[in-house]
């Protein structure tokens, strides 16, 4: 009747050298270009002194899903091997992904 929560499976601190990797996945997904500065809104999520988390969690399908955080707020999720970016993402780089009026 009621659906259960998501479990948690793990949760691992990210090193630097991973943390590079993952930014240059979401650069290359999402066509940013390469000259993104250090001051802007994606270079500090994945920032020296961001605390970025990689959580793998299972869903009440039983599907396994990696939520990527940056100090404890999730900024992406990977299902089936693609991000995809969080609302908190979205409100601190809204230019990620393409915007359009109706």
């Amino acid at each position: 009747m009621f659906i259960k929560p998501f479990k948690i499976k793990s949760n691992i601190l990210v090193t630097g050298s991973e943390k590079k990797r993952l930014r240059q996945r979401v650069m290359a997904q999402f066509n940013r270009a390469e000259e993104e500065s250090s001051t802007s809104p994606l270079a500090e999520l994945f920032g020296n002194r961001a605390k970025v988390c990689t959580v793998k969690i299972i869903t009440y399908h039983e599907d396994l899903v990696t939520v990527y955080t940056s100090d404890k707020r999730p900024i992406f999720f990977e299902l089936n091997g693609k991000l995809l970016p969080t609302v908190y993402t979205l409100w601190s780089c809204p230019d990620l992904v393409p915007a359009f009026t109706t």
